[in-house]
């Protein structure tokens, strides 16, 4: 690699690094302004929007009023104008003019229905009065005019927010609307007086076409923006490469002479014509720790050892005088050893003529080293005998290790002859050393452990590496034992392998110990199984007397065969009634844990549409949403994969986690029922509430049989437990996971993995 080119490589340089701060603070610079005039781009469509719901009120507001002060208008009916059933208590509703012709009154809140439904109709934005005292149900407020109502009594005098109205985004302004003195007449029947919040005026402004047209312009500006930044980019790319090709030619030059000073270790130096420090040496500062003040002129000398200083001078003064070459010994100070070392010098004069010299360059090159190799040499030796008297230490330590250890080990060589046994060999196995060494460890084999891992082992250990595992092992008098056995190959220098080493541990006991473990868990499972059978049989034959229990009293409730004698009576059935319905509930619960237990249940698959399956359980646990006040939301505008699955299993599995987030969310929460496919096509759905949560103890709780939990909102439902882990055991039986993310007072998230096996269509 050439210097320059090293040098525009990897030296440091002013001007790479004002360029990079350049290219820094311009990016910094961009997308500061990008970001900037993004969000501006955002908040001017808001507020365009903005003005044209104020001007559409204000249009609507100006019509009412003006439809008020005429009393209203009347018209012809017809099937989109028929007469106003909500004004039949105004005597002039309907009349008939001079020539025959039937007309009908259509006051202010009449014309600014048909109004507004028109004016949507043609231009998408919404608008509508309402109030919460009405005169006409139509008129009716959704949930966000309904908070907005209620603001309105507390004070406030408008209402601006964005919202989604169909999946779409909208921006709603709504405000109130003051009983005047024209409204008597149709509104003054339901108790509201002149200077009296009647209700409110909103108006709906699609935001997708404002957001469209920011979208274009925001694209016109990134553009524009990266732009100036690639011309920024080019200007301070061109004027930094002309800078660094004045620093190169510099360099080049310089690091020649640098170059030749590297290649040498020892200390160059140069003096003025009188053989003084006459520029700073750093090269001797580095060596001796001498600063350019302390070693300018003759101050050099202070770095020479005392003895020496005066045959140095005063061969250097001679050197000086004859202008002939410079040679020396003596001793410096060096600043890295902290000590004087001893060094040879050479110099000679640089000449400008023949007879002027302008300077003299010399070296200095440390001889200790030198010196020193004898020492270290003899050093070197007394180290090496001390190391083999503490490897001979260790190998005596190891030795005693492996004669005393509580495990048999013996060693043999490739052919498998044993060379070595220790103590515990001759204890465990009764063979004696005498009688082991020279042998094959075959002799341990008890005939009960399979030829096939013996070839396993040899084919490792043969390999180069470790072979584990138990076998069965005879002793001299015929006993046998079960041991757990380590063979490590014994390596070379050169990897090859000259021995093995063996160690086995006796495991009788152990083996023992853990065949009784697994014994008595086929116990266990067998006792299990006949409890879940036991369970799913007396189940059953529960049910033939429930569904009769069921039956008869709904047939009484229904007054099928004459009715109630009093109302007492009626309580006691539906007690009955719904105390049957909560057993049998129950009851089928056990059913399908114990069969599921005891894996006698079935899937019966088939492609399934998602869509259609969750519309059928949503149905299902509509009414008990809407009893509690419960607003229920299953997002369904990206559609839903298909699902190879057991219908029936999965209706109960949705069901079972829509009941649930129901019964633990308060009157005006929402559950939320959602699924995905994921990135490795498997799919996840997802049940989410807004209710009371749990913490981890209870979610542990929720999933075992029969545990509930204790809140004051679970009092609204009975249970039975078996829900959650009823619909694991579900999930489970598809290959599936369900996992419960939930935190006290913040709700529940409840996740059912599918595998990607599952799932029938891509994304």
């Amino acid at each position: 690699m050439s210097p320059a080119l090293r040098y525009a490589l990897f030296e440091p340089s002013l001007i790479r690094r004002y360029a990079a701060l350049s290219v820094f603070a311009l990016s910094v610079l961009i997308i500061i302004s990008a970001l900037w005039n993004l969000n501006n781009l955002k908040d001017q469509a808001v507020n365009l929007a903005t003005a044209e719901a104020a001007s559409n009120w204000n249009k609507d507001l100006s019509f009412r009023k003006w439809a008020t002060r005429h009393g209203g208008l009347y018209v012809k009916p017809n099937d989109r104008t028929p007469p106003n059933p909500y004004l039949e208590h105004l005597k002039d509703r309907d009349v008939v003019t001079t020539d025959g012709t039937r007309l009908t009154l259509m006051n202010p809140a009449y014309m600014m229905r048909q109004m507004t439904e028109e004016f949507e109709e043609f231009y998408g934005i919404k608008g509508s009065i309402t109030g919460q005292i009405l005169l006409n149900p139509i008129n009716e407020p959704d949930h966000w005019e309904l908070r907005a109502l209620k603001l309105f009594d507390l004070g406030t005098t408008e209402i601006i927010e964005q919202s989604v109205i169909d999946g779409a985004p909208y921006l709603r302004l709504m405000r109130p609307m003051v009983m005047e003195e024209g409204c008597e007449k149709c509104h003054g029947h339901l108790g509201f007086k002149v200077g009296d919040i009647r209700g409110g005026i909103s108006v709906s402004i699609p935001l997708t076409p404002y957001f469209e047209a920011a979208k274009a312009t925001e694209n016109t500006m990134l553009a524009s923006h990266g732009g100036v930044w690639l011309a920024g980019i080019f200007v301070i790319g061109f004027v930094s490469i002309r800078g660094r090709q004045h620093e190169r030619e510099f360099f080049t030059a310089e690091q020649k002479y640098r170059t030749l000073i590297e290649a040498t270790s020892a200390v160059v130096w140069t003096t003025d014509p009188k053989g003084e420090f006459s520029t700073r040496q750093q090269s001797w500062e580095n060596y001796t720790g001498q600063t350019w003040p302390e070693h300018q002129g003759s101050g050099w000398t202070d770095m020479i050892h005392p003895d020496d200083v005066e045959k140095i001078r005063r061969n250097w003064n001679n050197a000086i005088g004859s202008r002939s070459t410079y040679t020396d010994e003596g001793r410096i100070w060096s600043a890295e050893a902290n000590s004087y070392r001893d060094f040879i010098t050479r110099a000679a004069p640089v000449f400008i003529d023949r007879n002027t010299v302008s300077e003299w360059i010399g070296t200095i090159t440390d001889t200790t080293a030198r010196k020193q190799a004898e020492q270290a040499l003899h050093k070197a030796r007394d180290e090496l005998e001390a190391r083999v008297i503490e490897r001979t230490k260790e190998l005596r330590k190891l030795s005693l290790a492996v004669e005393q250890s509580p495990d048999m080990v013996f060693i043999t060589d490739i052919q498998g002859t044993i060379q070595y046994v220790n103590p515990k060999f001759s204890e465990m196995t009764g063979f004696s050393r005498d009688e082991a060494v020279g042998s094959n460890p075959r002799m341990l084999k008890s005939g009960d452990t399979a030829d096939a891992v013996y070839k396993d082992l040899w084919q490792t250990i043969s390999a180069g590496n470790e072979w584990r595992g138990d076998i069965k092992d005879k002793r001299k008098d015929g006993s046998t034992y079960w041991a757990s056995m380590l063979v490590a190959p014994v390596k070379d220098e050169d990897g090859k392998v000259t021995d093995y080493v063996a160690m086995h541990e006796d495991i009788t006991e152990r083996r023992r110990v853990e065949q009784n473990v697994r014994d008595a868990m086929k116990k266990a499972e067998h006792a299990d199984r006949a409890k879940s059978e036991l369970l799913a049989n007396m189940s059953h034959e529960l049910r033939t007397p429930l569904n009769a229990i069921i039956g008869f009293s709904d047939t009484l409730i229904a007054e099928t065969f004459g009715p109630m004698a009093n109302d007492k009576q009626r309580e006691y059935l539906q007690d009955i009634h719904f105390s049957g319905e909560h057993l049998l509930d129950l009851i089928n619960d056990v059913l399908d844990v114990s069969a599921i237990e005891a894996g006698k249940t079935e899937l019966n698959e088939s492609e399934l549409e998602l869509m259609s399956t969750f519309d059928d359980c949503l149905k299902l646990v509509s009414s008990r949403a809407m009893q509690g006040g419960i607003k229920i939301n299953c997002d369904q505008k990206n559609g839903f994969p298909r699902l190879f699955a057991d219908e029936r299993r999965t209706k109960q599995i949705v069901i079972n986690l829509l009941t649930n987030a129901i019964k633990f969310t308060p009157e005006g929460g929402e559950v939320t029922l959602n699924a995905v496919q994921n990135d490795d096509q498997s799919m996840t759905l997802t049940v989410t509430d807004t209710g009371i949560g749990m913490d981890a103890a209870g979610i542990k709780k929720a999933m075992t049989q029969f545990g509930q939990v204790d809140s004051s909102l679970d009092r609204k439902f009975e249970g039975t437990g078996l829900g959650l882990p009823l619909t694991r055991m579900l999930v489970e039986l598809h290959g599936g996971e369900l996992l419960i993310e939930s935190e006290p007072g913040h709700g529940t998230t409840v996740f059912v993995n599918f595998p990607p096996e599952r799932v029938i269509s891509p994304r």
